[in-house]
Order: structure tokens, then sequence, then C-alpha cells
């Protein structure tokens, strides 16, 4: 893993950690994330428990991705 995207996935973890929930437009605004499907899968590979959920805002669908838990 290239060293940014190892600091990439270590923020959006912290960030997930502290409760925090994030789209792909919130990634790129506050992380300057442009993939963050492919963070996301980054820490899933490594044990991380990522939750989905679909979001429509003004016609437009999203996912907004949590910490989620294990069944």
């Amino acid at each position: 893993m290239k060293p940014t995207t190892a600091s990439q996935c270590a923020r959006l973890l912290a960030h997930f950690k502290k409760g925090g929930t994030i789209t792909s437009f919130e990634a790129y605004k506050r992380f300057k994330i442009t993939q963050l499907s492919a963070r996301i899968t980054d820490l899933e590979m490594r044990g991380a428990v990522i939750a989905r959920a679909w979001e429509t805002n003004n016609g437009k669908r999203y996912v907004r991705y949590s910490m989620g838990v294990k069944a």
C-alpha cells in the first residue's frame, strides 16, 4: 500500500472510530480523498467492518459509510 493510501485509510479509520460517517463528497471536501470506495475496500481487507446506507437528496442517490458491527 502506498504511503498516501495508508495515510488516507488511517484518517478514515480514525474518523469512523469517533462515530463519524462519510460520503464520497464529504471525503473529498474533508480529506481530499477521491477514491473513497477503494479506501473502504482497503479498510475491509484489513479487517474493518464498514456499514453502507443508501441516501437520496434532490433525486441523487449516494452511499453513506460508517463503522459497522461484526455479526
